[in-house]
């Protein structure tokens, strides 16, 4: 590191480049090398390259991976969870519109703790939550 800013200080102005955003003006590669007391190692360069070659193509087959993954795995699951949820679902309303028919005596007991409101809601009666919807909810008349 020394080495460095030794052969940065001892360089002729026309041997840097120009100054990067940090404002430090970077050293010209040629000095490097010579201010660096074992030199280039080309092995251990050449082991580096293949390092990020054998990366390189592992990402490309993983990728290639994780595309048929999402395909053939993800959207049919996608595909029957949303087939289940639309029979389920089916249900649910013809069960909603039977309640609808329903007397007042049929619908579930109030009990004391539902319902409790420190302060009236701000919309509408004060009494009815944001999404009340007349044939899902009802307070039962006592």
């Amino acid at each position: 590191m020394f080495a460095l800013r030794r052969a940065a200080a001892q360089a002729p102005k026309a041997t840097l480049r120009r100054a990067n955003h940090h404002g430090a003006a970077p050293v010209d590669p040629s000095l490097i090398r010579a201010a660096h007391p074992w030199g280039a190692n080309p092995a251990a360069g050449q082991a580096f390259k293949q390092t990020i070659d054998a990366a390189e193509h592992h990402a490309v087959s993983t990728t290639s991976l994780w595309k048929k993954v999402s395909i053939f795995v993800v959207v049919p699951a996608i595909v029957a969870t949303a087939v289940n949820t639309y029979f389920v679902e089916v249900k649910h309303a013809e069960h909603r519109a039977h309640r609808v028919a329903e007397s007042e005596e049929n619908w579930p007991a109030e009990f004391g703790y539902q319902n409790v409101r420190v302060r009236s809601f701000f919309w509408g009666d004060g009494d009815k939550t944001l999404f009340w919807t007349d044939k899902v909810n009802r307070h039962k008349q006592e």
